[in-house]
């Protein structure tokens, strides 16, 4: 599938995305090769950098301070922070951890898939054409770089698992793919697994190993579960469906063209998640396979993956891609019906035509392109702006490839957001154009000092004045912009959040005396400032000094979140929401050491379930000591 891997050295990878992108020009331009295959270098890659960091550095990769004036990090599913490919960049450099990712990949679905119509009944021929099938099928081909196949690819295992009626693999499976990092894809494949149970293995004690399998596993994606619950916009996720159309792409792949081609005909359409076609050979020799029970079996299941694509199904999810997954079953179905003699030749049609359907979905680049160095504009902003933050217009410098060269951007990525993010970016622009939140116009310059905004970006060069020198936008300096951290001798006690924020945004010396939630003793309407010292900012962590005789609130331009716990001076103090969207708690006279600590429920809570899991598992081998011993 990448030959040049071998030959050349070059990387599987769709990075060639960042040479448009602003952090990476001196001039505007570029090209790339797909276009609707971004998100590996513009979202996927920025957060594996933070987690990679925060782990560097001896954290748990649990905040992410780039984005959003700082979000939960294990609370994005997307970050893979319990996926195998995420632990090769920790211990492998970049290009090599990339390709490390495709082969394991490909190898754990193909192999998977082998095994599974081995234990099905084919041949070893037959059970290589399974796998080879498998390895080109068109969800896995498409998404490969992003954490859908990630998640996609234990399908085969977890009904392996079932068939054989294996507890320990089971629970393996379904860890490994609710720790994927696509929710979505996690309860797609529960769907096809429970409709295979129906239909064929009727395992049902399986059940009690698939939650020991959740439970273990609770730790990854109990956090993002309450991110969820938290979430502004979860419900505007759901409904999205296969368009009718696209059908079409049954009877010929790329039946309406492909993107990178510029052959693709139908702008109204999902062109990733119409493919669903798995090859020629794969098709015919599926259809073929109908002839036996269990062809006709994997048949009705894809058949309603179908249906349930075009005509949607209940709740927030977006179904258009079950049709594409379920298509991964295929191969299996394919095994089936071949003889000893045909095997090796099906095998060889197989790959060609799967091949061929799949060859202009991912691609190989050389290393430079996988590792751009980042424009030399990007080091002259960073120290102007130091520990603050930049802030865009329209599409100047999106957010997460900020965060590769260095920069914290107030906007961020909608996965998920939060009721306080959205009340942040609404602050920014009453009209939010999610998902990348896009400011068409200069937001309120009270609120960008607060958040210690320190540079405003815009698409247009050589007007700002920052120089900034060859770029291919410009930099406006926020004038008086605020500390990272500071103590308020005043205070405003306010009611609700969105109090807080419109005081913000209309106040000049908001910083003096911030709107605060839930004040416990009276402060002046009127104060002064003072920053803080000994700023130390971590992954999950926070601390500084304040000083000062006169008591106050100690403030952080940090995103406020429940998850935050505070200390002063290493005793235990009450978090308080401060302009409706920071940080900070109250202090008397004084130096006082303030020290934050991230710390979700849903972290807290995985553990706990991780625990039970645990045990889950090794209760019943526990019990049947106890009464092998008792019987003897």
């Amino acid at each position: 599938m990448f030959p040049s891997i071998f030959l050349e050295g070059w990387v599987v990878s769709a990075d060639d995305h960042l040479s448009v992108h602003h952090g990476f020009q001196t001039e505007a331009g570029g090209h790339v090769r797909h276009p609707h295959l971004s998100d590996p270098a513009l979202q996927f890659k920025a957060l594996r950098q933070v987690v990679t960091a925060s782990i560097a550095a001896g954290e748990v990769p649990l905040w992410n301070p780039t984005i959003y004036a700082g979000a939960p990090l294990l609370g994005d599913a997307q970050t893979m922070v319990g996926s195998p490919l995420t632990w090769f960049y920790l211990v492998l450099d970049d290009d090599l951890a990339a390709n490390a990712g495709v082969l394991f990949l490909l190898w754990v679905v193909g192999l998977g898939a082998a095994l599974l119509a081995r234990q099905l009944g084919a041949n070893r021929w037959a059970s290589a054409v399974a796998g080879a099938g498998a390895m080109t099928a068109p969800f896995i081909s498409v998404w490969l770089l992003h954490p859908h196949a990630a998640t996609a690819v234990w399908l085969p295992w977890i009904l392996l698992a079932v068939e054989k009626r294996s507890p320990f693999a089971t629970a393996a499976a379904t860890a490994m793919i609710a720790m994927g990092g696509h929710p979505q894809t996690a309860v797609h494949l529960a769907l096809i697994t429970i409709a295979w149970c129906c239909l064929r293995a009727r395992w049902w004690r399986g059940l009690y190993w698939v939650g020991a399998g959740l439970a273990v596993s609770g730790p990854i994606w109990l956090p993002f579960v309450e991110e969820v619950l938290r979430s502004a916009t979860v419900l505007s996720h759901g409904g999205n469906t296969l368009a009718p159309v696209q059908l079409l792409d049954l009877l010929w792949p790329g039946w309406h063209g492909h993107p990178a081609t510029e052959t693709w005909v139908s702008r109204q359409t999902s062109w990733a998640d119409g493919r669903i076609h798995p090859g020629l050979a794969v098709a015919g020799l599926a259809i073929w396979a109908t002839r036996r029970p269990l062809g006709r079996h994997i048949a009705l299941i894809w058949l309603a993956a179908v249906i349930a694509s075009v005509t949607g199904l209940p709740g927030p999810i977006n179904h258009a891609r079950l049709a594409a997954i379920a298509a991964g079953l295929l191969p299996i179905a394919a095994a089936l019906k071949l003889s000893p003699k045909a095997s090796p030749w099906m095998f060889g049609l197989v790959v060609v035509t799967g091949l061929w359907a799949n060859q202009h979905n991912q691609s190989t680049i050389p290393p430079e392109d996988h590792s751009p160095s980042p424009a030399p504009w990007t080091s002259v902003l960073q120290k102007t702006v130091t520990d603050g933050r930049v802030v865009g217009i329209g599409w100047a410098l999106q957010p997460n490839t900020g965060a590769l060269v260095g920069l914290s951007d107030l906007r961020g990525y909608d996965l998920p957001v939060s009721v306080d993010t959205e009340r942040l970016q609404i602050a920014l622009n009453p009209e939010p154009v999610r998902p990348w939140f896009r400011i068409d116009t200069r937001p309120s310059e009270n609120l960008l000092r607060f958040a210690a905004v320190r540079a405003v970006l815009t698409p247009q060069p050589n007007t700002g004045d920052i120089p900034l020198g060859p770029a291919p936008l410009s930099a406006d300096l926020v004038q008086n912009s605020g500390a990272r951290a500071w103590k308020s001798t005043g205070a405003t006690a306010v009611s609700t959040p969105n109090q807080a924020v419109a005081i913000l945004k209309n106040d000049p010396e908001a910083a003096s005396h911030p709107p605060v939630e839930g004040l416990n003793f009276q402060l002046p309407t009127t104060g002064t400032v003072s920053q803080a010292d000994t700023v130390i900012l971590n992954y999950r962590t926070a601390s500084f000094w304040v000083r000062g005789e006169t008591p106050g609130i100690a403030v952080i331009a940090d995103a406020w979140h429940p998850g935050w716990t505070v200390k002063i001076d290493g005793h235990p103090a009450k978090p308080l929401r401060v302009g409706g969207v920071f940080r900070g708690v109250e202090v008397t006279g004084g130096d006082h050491w303030v020290a934050w600590t991230f710390s979700p429920w849903g972290w807290r809570w995985g553990w706990a379930l991780f625990f039970l899991g645990f045990l889950a598992l090794s209760g019943p081998a526990l019990v049947r000591k106890i009464k092998g011993y008792l019987l003897n």
